[in-house]
């Protein structure tokens, strides 16, 4: 999904992702190659694309926005400072930024999950079980775990340094729905089942129809 166009406007999105994208790259020393360099594998761009991407003279997909987030730690914010007055561009801009961001938070919430499976993966046998469980003064690991998730909401009402508090307002109902229905976005098929797992990632092969819906016979 591109960005969307500000009909031919030198301060539409592209333009103004291109320039933080740019002032990001040459903050970190690097070449339009290095750059590319550091996507890959994720994202296949070469110099030529990004040189046009940061011109505003190429639309920008959003798994290529993400990738140039993530590579140049790019805050999703820096660009506020070339937008122009325009409210309908600021708008289709913060647009972008809150779908960029839940694809991140999307993202982090999976690797924060793989990462509790690492943590039991790593223990071989049943004392090491039981050591890890005396060590955190519980009788099992959903109560450890759910030790870990309380230490986690405790820190919810203080501040973070990069994006401040870590509560968002809602102002009423109507924002209430709005941002709701974004955060079960993130949520939505999390979990999944083992069996449900392997059966997405190796469908069975549908057999063959011929015209009437009556199998085609093998040969």
């Amino acid at each position: 999904m591109p960005l969307p166009p500000e009909h031919g406007n030198a301060g539409g999105l592209e333009s103004i992702f291109g320039r933080a994208v740019r002032a990001a790259r040459q903050e970190r020393g690097w070449s339009q190659r290095e750059l590319a360099e550091n996507l890959s594998p994720r994202i296949k761009l070469d110099p030529t694309a990004i040189t046009r991407i940061e011109t505003g003279g190429r639309s920008v997909r959003l798994e290529e926005a993400v990738a140039l987030v993530d590579a140049l730690d790019l805050s999703l914010d820096v660009a506020a400072r070339w937008f122009p007055d325009s409210g309908p561009v600021q708008f289709h801009a913060y647009e972008r930024m809150a779908m960029t961001a839940l694809l991140q938070a999307r993202r982090e919430l999976v690797r924060a999950l793989r990462f509790a499976d690492m943590a039991l993966d790593a223990l071989v046998g049943d004392d090491e079980d039981a050591r890890v469980l005396a060590e955190h003064a519980a009788g099992s690991f959903p109560e450890l775990w759910e030790g870990v998730a309380r230490t986690v909401e405790r820190v919810w009402p203080t501040e973070d340094p990069v994006v401040g508090d870590m509560q968002v307002i809602t102002y009423d109902e109507s924002d209430a729905v709005v941002k709701r229905r974004l955060v079960a976005a993130v949520l939505h098929d999390l979990l999944i089942t083992e069996e449900d797992f392997f059966a997405h990632r190796n469908p069975q092969p549908q057999s063959e129809e011929v015209s009437g819906g009556e199998r085609r016979e093998e040969d």
